[in-house]
Parts: C-alpha cells; structure tokens; sequence
C-alpha cells in the first residue's frame, strides 16, 4: 500500500509587518530562538488543509486475511509436530487450500490498495530493496511456494515431506504474519504503529487467527486434535489482550497519547471496544463453556473482531494532525 501522507498541510509566512501584531509562540518556538532582534517575529500557521485518509478497510482486512493464511500453516506444522502427519487431508491438504485462499485475497487487497494497481509488476521490476512493501511481497511470494508444497505432500499423503516441510512452513507464517511491523514502521510520523509491541502483537494475532479457523472447520472436519486447537486458541486470545492492554495503559509519547485517545474514546472508540469484547471476550468465553458449538462459533467471533480491532488501530494512527 502507499505510505500515508501527512494528515495535514502546513505551510507559514512571516509576519514581521509593522502593521501586524506579533502573535504568541510557542515554547518549542520560543526556546528555538532565546534571544530574537526587536523587530523579528516568529511565524505563525497561516492556513492547513485535510489530506484524505489513506490506508481503510483493505488494510484492516489484508491485516486479518494474512493473520489467517499465516496462522493456518502455523497450527498444520503444530499438527505434525505432534504426531498428525498421516491425517494428510486434514492437516495436509485442506489447511494449505484454506491459507493459499486466504494469501490470494490478501495479494488482491494489497495491490487494490496501491494508487495506481495496475503499476503493481514495478515491485518486481524495479524493487525498492529498502522498502519492506517489497520485502512483504517477497515473503508472501515464499510462503505461498511453501503451501503449495505442503499441498501436495498431503495430496502424496507423504508424512516425511510433511515433516520436513513443518519447521520451514512455520517459519513462513511468522514471517508472513510478522514482516507488516516493519513495513508500518517506515510511516514516519505515525507513532502509534511504531511501537515495540506490534510485532508480538501480529504474531499472536496469526496463532488465534489459525486456530479460530481451525475452530469453525471443526464443523465439517474430524479435527486432529481439538484440544491443542482450543488451548492454542485460548492462549492466543489471552496473550493478544495483554499486549492490547499493555498497548493501551503505558506512557506514550504526545503523538501516541493522542492516537490511542482516539481509538480507545473517541471517533474509532465503537470499532475498538467492538474489537475487544466480540474478538476476545465472547471468544475466550465460549471456549470456557466446552460446549461442541461454542467453539466455532468462538472461532466466527474473533476473526470478525479482530478486523474490527484492526480497523480501529490502522484509521487511529492516521488520525492524529503532525502539524
């Protein structure tokens, strides 16, 4: 996706007219300038103008699409790891089906996204190699050739292909779900996506993400193991409301303090508190009942509240004015 720009355009003019009043600086202002000549007056914003928005709701859902993709290989390398190989269709075949599907809808929203989308093969013929918008695209691009073939070492219903593709699938996934912390972190000036915190927080969100799928299969499929699907997904849920919380309640610079306001009580407060008690609350709850069609429905829930969530993170962090 294009970077965001600035919210706000700023542009000042002198006024050091001697039919102007001088107007009131600011600290920052004044402490730029201790000592300034009798006749010198700082300058003052003369007029600002609104830039629209630039990263919506295909960045929310790529953000929740990919969390899926990644998340789904993570849980089918857990599967095998635990001694599921031989369930070939169930861990091999249907989860690789599921995460390329989710991959190809998150590849049409990232290049939806772009200005101009049909000037998308320029990632690959002149690439930016600073730009983790390329970076990403490597690294989908990588993780799609893995379920691809994971798919076909269960269509061969081949455990040893399984295995030795478990450890490297899983490493897709993390990178999948994790490299957007990086691209966020190359928006200059929007500090709320800067934080320490979104990394582990992407990660946790693709461990819940795959699990809750699994979740809602567990409808139509014989899972392998229900209950390292509902312990994963319960311990994904309690550890992304840690991070959220602890996102949340700690001290912020200015910029951030005003972003998280934003998102946690003012114009995207709805979203955010929608992200929380129907992505994690209602969830984490269900799941404590035990009930069979709890859990799917737990499963619905949080990957309907995680983009939630996700939408109230993304708009809030554009939302504050850099000038």
């Amino acid at each position: 996706p294009t970077l965001p720009m600035p919210s706000t355009h700023t542009t000042t003019a002198p006024t050091n007219s001697a039919h102007s009043s001088p107007p009131s600086a600011s600290p920052y202002a004044r402490s730029a300038t201790p000592n300034p000549p009798a006749d010198f007056d700082l300058a003052r914003t003369t007029y600002t103008t609104a830039h629209e928005m630039t990263w919506k709701w295909k960045v929310s859902g790529y953000l929740v699409t990919k969390a899926i993709s990644a998340g789904v290989m993570m849980m089918s390398a857990l599967f095998v790891w635990l001694g599921h190989a031989r369930e070939n269709v169930v861990v091999g075949v249907i989860p690789a089906l599921i995460s390329l599907a989710f991959l190809t809808i998150t590849a049409v929203l990232l290049i939806g996204d772009l200005k101009q989308p049909r000037r998308f093969y320029y990632l690959l013929t002149r690439p930016n190699w600073n730009s983790w918008l390329v970076k990403g695209a490597i690294v989908l691009g990588v993780h799609g050739a893995l379920c691809g073939a994971w798919l076909l070492a269960g269509i061969a219903s081949s455990e040893l292909a399984l295995a030795w593709l478990s450890v490297p699938v899983a490493l897709s996934g993390v990178a999948t779900a994790g490299y957007t912390a990086f691209l966020f972190a190359q928006c200059e000036g929007r500090d709320l996506w800067q934080s320490y915190l979104l990394l582990p927080t992407l990660l946790a969100q693709a461990i819940t993400a795959g699990a809750a799928t699994f979740a809602v299969a567990d409808l139509w499929l014989d899972l392998p193991s229900t209950t390292a699907t509902q312990l994963t997904f319960f311990i994904g849920l309690v550890v992304c409301a840690a991070l959220i919380v602890t996102e949340v309640v700690q001290k912020h610079t200015p910029h951030v303090a005003a972003a998280v306001q934003i998102m946690t009580k003012g114009r995207y407060a709805r979203k955010f508190r929608a992200g929380i008690v129907l992505g994690i609350l209602i969830p984490a709850a269900l799941i404590i009942t035990a009930l069979p069609i709890a859990v799917p429905i737990a499963g619905a829930a949080a990957v309907v509240g995680m983009w939630f969530y996700e939408d109230a993170f993304v708009r809030s962090g554009q939302s504050v004015p850099l000038s």
